[in-house]
Parts: C-alpha cells; sequence; structure tokens
C-alpha cells in the first residue's frame, strides 16, 4: 500500500497544482468537501462532479454540481509517526439526509462516512478515486486543536451585559493550525456574534460585540435570561477559502483556490466549543422589556467628555494565600443611591474579567454607588478559610460612594470585606 500510495502522490504532485484552473478540460471534475470534526466519531466526505464551461462562456455561473453516480474509492491516512499511518475507509450512506446549509449546499453530493475521531494537532491525508472514470484526487491537511477561551467564563454570579455604557469583549487563545472563527451567543430563538480570520498567535484575541448592534439586531420577542457561547474553530484551508469568498463574493465552487490536486474543494478541520448557562445581566433585561433604543456616541467628543465626567475603577484583588487563578472578579455596579444600591436596582453594569483591571464610565455629574463583587473557585474549604462566607463561589463585595465632576476623572478602588 505505501508503495502505491508513492506511485499515485508523485503523479499527482508533476501532474497539477493546487490552484486548479476548471476552464482547461471538458472532462468531469471531482468536487470534494471534507472538514474533519473533533468532536465527532463519525466523519463525512461529500462528492459531487462538475464541467469546466466552455471558455466563451465563463459569465455562466455558478458551475453546475452533478451527482457522481459510480463507485468511489475514498480514504483517510492518519499520520502516526515515520511512514507509519492509520487508514480510515469512507462507505456511501444509503439512507436520504438533508443538506448542509451555507456555503456547501447541495442536493448533488453524495455522502461517504467513516467511524473514527480525528486527533488534534496530526497531518491527515484524503484519497479520492473514481475507477471507472480513471480519475482520482488528493488533499492533505494539518487538525487544529482546541482554542482556550477566557471570556466568557462559566463562573456562577458572573453576567453578561450589553447597555450604553459596556460592549462584550470576547478573549480566547486560537488553536494550532487555525486561521477562521465563528464566535457567538446562542439565545433562545436568536444568535449574535462575529466571525474572524485569524491567524494563530501566542498572544490572545479579542472580539468585540458591540452593544449598538445588539440592539439595533434584537429580535422583537424572545428569551434572553440565559445564553450559551459558542466558538467554532476552522483549519488553515479554511480561513483561506473564506478570505477568498469574501473579497469576491463568488460561490465556494468557482473559487481558484482548492485543497485538492486534480479537483475542486475543501479539505480542512474543525472543532467546537460551548459554555453553557450564562446569564444576562438585570440591567441588560430591563433593557430589552423597555425596548430601548440605543444611542451612538463617540467617546472623544469634546463636548461629550466636556459636560460629563470619568470614573475609573481600579479593580485589584485583596491580597490571598490562594493560587492567582481561583479569585475571580464577579461583578461590578452602579446605582444612583444607597437605597437602589441595597436593592440591588443598578443602572449600569460592566462585564468585568480576570484579565482585566480597569474600567471606565462615562458619567453626568453627581454622587454615585459602586458594588464590585469577587469570588473563590477553589475546591473544599479553602474558599471558607480566605473570607468567603459560602465557600466556594462565594462572594465578598465592596461598595462606596463616589463623586463625578464635569471634565475630570474620579478615581477609585475597593476595599473587600
Amino acid at each position: 500500500m505505501k508503495y502505491v500510495r508513492f506511485i499515485i502522490l508523485t503523479g499527482l504532485l508533476f501532474s497539477c497544482e493546487s490552484d486548479f484552473n476548471p476552464n482547461t478540460t471538458s472532462e468531469p471534475i471531482p468536487v470534494v468537501y471534507c472538514l474533519l470534526d473533533l468532536n465527532d466519531s463519525i466523519q463525512e466526505v461529500r462528492l459531487a462532479k462538475t464541467f469546466s464551461p466552455d471558455r466563451n462562456a465563463l459569465e455562466q455561473l455558478p458551475i453546475k454540481l452533478e451527482g457522481w453516480h459510480e463507485p468511489a474509492n475514498i480514504y483517510v491516512e492518519e499520520y502516526i509517526s515515520g511512514e507509519e499511518f492509520n487508514t480510515y475507509f469512507f462507505t456511501l450512506r444509503t439512507q436520504v439526509i438533508s443538506q448542509d446549509s451555507g456555503l456547501f449546499q447541495s442536493p448533488s453530493f453524495q455522502i461517504y462516512e467513516s467511524t473514527f475521531k480525528p486527533k488534534p494537532d496530526t497531518h491527515y491525508n484524503l484519497y479520492v478515486f473514481l475507477e471507472d472514470s480513471d480519475i482520482h484526487c488528493y488533499a492533505t491537511t494539518k487538525t487544529i486543536s482546541a482554542p482556550r477561551v477566557i471570556d466568557p467564563a462559566s463562573i456562577p454570579g458572573r453576567k453578561i451585559s450589553f447597555s450604553q455604557y459596556d460592549d462584550y469583549l470576547i478573549h480566547f487563545y486560537p488553536p494550532k493550525n487555525s486561521a477562521y472563527h465563528e464566535c457567538y451567543f446562542q439565545f433562545d430563538n436568536w444568535t449574535f456574534g462575529r466571525q474572524l480570520t485569524q491567524e494563530p498567535k501566542e498572544q490572545g484575541t479579542f472580539v468585540n460585540l458591540s452593544s449598538e448592534r445588539f440592539f439595533k439586531t434584537l429580535p422583537p420577542s424572545g428569551t434572553f435570561e440565559r445564553s450559551e457561547f459558542h466558538i467554532i474553530s476552522y483549519g488553515q484551508e479554511m480561513g483561506l477559502y473564506n478570505h477568498l469568498f469574501l473579497q469576491t463574493n463568488e460561490p465556494w465552487e468557482n473559487q481558484s483556490y482548492s485543497s485538492f490536486l486534480n479537483g475542486i474543494g475543501l479539505f480542512s478541520s474543525r472543532i467546537h466549543q460551548r459554555i453553557s448557562n450564562l446569564a444576562t445581566s438585570d440591567v441588560t433585561l430591563k433593557l430589552i422589556q423597555e425596548g430601548y433604543q440605543f444611542e451612538a456616541r463617540d467617546q472623544n467628543d469634546v463636548d461629550l467628555l466636556n459636560n460629563n465626567g470619568i470614573f475609573e475603577f481600579n479593580f485589584t484583588l485583596p491580597a490571598s494565600v490562594l493560587p492567582a487563578d481561583k479569585i475571580h472578579r464577579l461583578e461590578l455596579n452602579l446605582a444612583y443611591n444607597a437605597d437602589s444600591l441595597y436593592k440591588s436596582k443598578y443602572f449600569a453594569t460592566i462585564n468585568v474579567s480576570d484579565s482585566r483591571d480597569q474600567y471606565y464610565f462615562t458619567l453626568p455629574p453627581g454622587d454615585y454607588y459602586y458594588i464590585a463583587g469577587i469570588t473563590c473557585s477553589c475546591q473544599a474549604d479553602s474558599c471558607l478559610w480566605d473570607g468567603y462566607p459560602d465557600g466556594q463561589f462565594g462572594a465578598r463585595y465592596a461598595s462606596d460612594r463616589f463623586t463625578i465632576q464635569k471634565g475630570e476623572v474620579t478615581t477609585d478602588s475597593p476595599s473587600f470585606q
């Protein structure tokens, strides 16, 4: 098998390029789509065919896909070391199922499947042989690993907020070999998020979700008390394809880029992570209930700065014998008076993070109150011994009054009880 694979691969490497030109032959062209799913033990290959349009009819778009109703020998090799591979063969799925939506939808795809769970950061080769037509194509990819999500974090008591005072900032470390990400909050009947093309790097990546866009795209009905956060990361090939798609707005089967030698298509990988049961702040829920209309404002506007003041809160954490990564910022809320603070009737809530210690509010002149909370995630009685009254995920609070002067910056920091 290794000797045969070497002959085939050598022929492929010398017979075609990764930049595939579909306008050079009238022979059928394999169209192959496969995203190795690191969350699943069932992998799929979608196979169809197309024919090159006439050179004088390039405006005939999109390229039409047809089913390829002949035996196909499809398998994936998983690199181990040296010349060692695990081999996984695909068989044609016979039952009728719904096709993928989005970029890769087509009723013409035949679906082949195999049972294996891909490994992260591993080389895979995909081979497709069509014996009756004497056609074969080949692609290779290196799977991604899992992203490390910093925010949002599954910390009991911490909430997600969208308001006039704050956007939401997603913070994560991209996985190896990735280049494209979908980040979004899933509410009851609505998703809110962003797509990001991002080369993997050592430092963290930040994705801003605008409060203005949140309120302007909010559906007229639904449940928003809780949400799930999803991040789907894709491999380098998907990142390159998506970049070209955004640049040209052409259908995916018309792109000049292809993962495959001697074919058209995409071979890459993806991984899907979710953080469940995230609570929405009371301030955001109240604004939704009241049909709030977001008013955009420029934070650098001179009149805005001259007529208001800035509250700078240095959210320092108290000294502790516990590990630093076990103490978490929980919340930071503002109220107009002490009674409202006591009754948790806040007019502003800001998104806090373990990786951020300074927070800012632009406020009209006057007196205000703040309350800041922290929590502990240590096991056993460690949190209790460190002053958290309810033990693990118990909370400690600091509150105080502060005064805003027109055109000035007021600075404060908490003193936790």
